[in-house]
């Protein structure tokens, strides 16, 4: 099981950016781990295929995939924050 979780989280790791932010989804210890964005560093935790919760934080994130399997974009939802948390699409920055 711990193999299917990296090889499928490997997919969406990558640099992502909104236009204003650019943000990183690392592999770390076999965990997707987003970069940048509310800390310098919160672990994803599955939720169904594709969706992940922030870890400590009442954000979620949900990947879109190409139908091939290839993830273009993530989805960043969750509460207005007093100081207006982070919302919207990121799309995949391809070097």
């Amino acid at each position: 099981m711990g193999r299917l979780i990296f090889v499928e989280g490997a997919r969406m790791t990558g640099r992502y950016g909104d236009g204003k932010r650019e943000v990183t989804i690392a592999m770390v210890d076999g965990q997707l781990v987003l970069r940048k964005i509310v800390w310098s560093s919160n672990r994803l935790l599955p939720v169904t295929r594709n969706v992940f919760d922030v870890e400590s934080t009442p954000f979620r994130v949900t990947f879109d995939d190409d139908g091939t399997h290839g993830v273009h974009a993530f989805r960043f939802s969750g509460p207005r924050l007093s100081w207006g948390g982070p919302a919207g699409v990121f799309t995949r920055i391809t070097s």
